[in-house]
């Protein structure tokens, strides 16, 4: 997160958006290989990669496909606890703010924000 909230004040050339895109796809990687896929920091890295392509890099549809992977892998995962469960739900209702925000009904493909959600 620190190279995400570093970006806007990045010199041209500096440390910003590319170093806050690669510690976030290492993050991934390492979560996907390590942790469940109901883990909160698990969690977390998807829904703040995905914010930080839509806000920083200004890749929104790149955002969207991680956030639709994440409500996705949500559905299928069996939960290790009911602490779990409730954790991944409210992640699950933070995706979906977001792609309520960055989704127009009719946009990306011609799925419409109630196929997303």
């Amino acid at each position: 997160d620190f190279y995400r909230y570093m970006a806007p004040y990045a010199a041209p050339g500096g440390r910003g958006p590319n170093e806050a895109a690669q510690a976030y796809d290492q993050a991934m990687t390492l979560a996907q290989v390590s942790l469940p896929a109901d883990n909160a920091n698990r969690l977390g890295a998807a829904l703040n990669q995905s914010v930080c392509l839509h806000e920083v890099l200004g890749d929104t549809k790149q955002a969207i496909a991680i956030a639709r992977s994440l409500l996705n892998s949500l559905e299928t995962a069996s939960f290790a606890s009911e602490e779990s469960r409730q954790n991944a739900e409210q992640f699950k209702l933070l995706v979906q703010d977001n792609l309520n925000l960055w989704v127009k009904p009719g946009a990306m493909d011609d799925t419409t924000i109630e196929d997303i959600c």
